[in-house]
């Protein structure tokens, strides 16, 4: 399931919040935090519902959250009890909430087991403020369970050529490294000008994708072309990178700072490379 879909199915319906007048039946995409209102507080249906039934996304964990403390755990203990086993996917995602639940789950079920790699955190579940001064769920872990957490056994890419992991290191140096496997075939790393794209495209365009950072970056028609967040996930054969300005200046300086978005843009454009690597700049 989705984390939203088993929210919503899992965590309000079948224990629903005391005194809130109507069934929780989706949930508003909200992209950021919703706008506090006067008078109203948590634990107030309208603190978490913009419209009868409909529960803001930045607030569909707190009340799951509020769901299990309002009828004493019995939400976690309902899911502990039909799943032997819970598997968590992209575990860099979580934000907020999120933490509550994930940490009462790991205490509460048989096995659990969440995987996820901070270097990929492109996308937040949510803008909660709840849990804000952690990085992500493993430095919540580590803080707050006794769980083990392994840093190992995922160490090692099957995708990308030597040169290229190791320049997605250099991205994030005080994390382990990621090691390529033996059987990866070798890469090169070119940086072109905008007038060498062609040539090299053309000589490259077997499995050739163009990566941009959003829609409104400009990059040339004519290439399969993805956003950087869209292509988490995929495996791509030769990939021509058109940074942001940020991007350009650690291209050129891997000592400079980068805002941790598009930190994560980045390692994720250069490790979907399969093949040969470019930057277009």
């Amino acid at each position: 399931m989705t984390w939203f879909s088993f929210l919503l199915a899992h965590g309000v319906r079948p224990f629903p919040a005391r005194y809130f007048a109507h069934r929780i039946d989706r949930m508003y995409f909200d992209q950021g935090r919703p706008r506090q209102r006067a008078g109203i507080i948590r634990g107030d249906e309208d603190y978490y519902c913009p419209v009868p039934g409909v529960v803001y996304r930045s607030r569909l964990s707190d009340l799951v959250v509020l769901c299990d403390e309002q009828w004493k755990g019995a939400v976690i203990d309902r899911i502990c009890s039909i799943f032997d086993m819970i598997l968590v996917d992209e575990g860099q995602d979580f934000a907020g909430y999120d933490f509550n639940i994930l940490l009462s789950l790991m205490n509460a079920s048989e096995r659990m087991i969440i995987v996820g790699d901070p270097r990929q955190q492109t996308y937040r579940t949510n803008a909660g403020l709840a849990n804000s001064g952690f990085r992500d769920v493993f430095e919540f872990f580590a803080k707050n369970s006794s769980c083990q957490i392994d840093t190992t056994s995922l160490c090692t890419t099957h995708r990308c050529p030597a040169d290229i992991i190791c320049l997605a290191n250099q991205l994030y140096p005080r994390l382990p490294e990621v090691l390529p496997s033996a059987g990866v075939s070798q890469g090169t790393i070119t940086i072109l000008t905008q007038k060498e794209f062609p040539s090299w495209a053309k000589s490259h365009d077997e499995r050739l994708t163009v990566l941009r950072y959003s829609a409104r970056s400009k990059t040339p028609a004519g290439y399969p072309t993805m956003n950087m967040g869209e292509s988490k996930g995929l495996t791509l054969g030769n990939v021509a990178i058109f940074p942001t300005g940020d991007m350009r200046k650690w291209v050129k300086d891997h000592q400079i700072a980068l805002k941790d978005e598009t930190r994560a843009k980045l390692y994720v454009a250069i490790t979907r490379t399969s093949r040969d690597l470019a930057f277009v700049l």
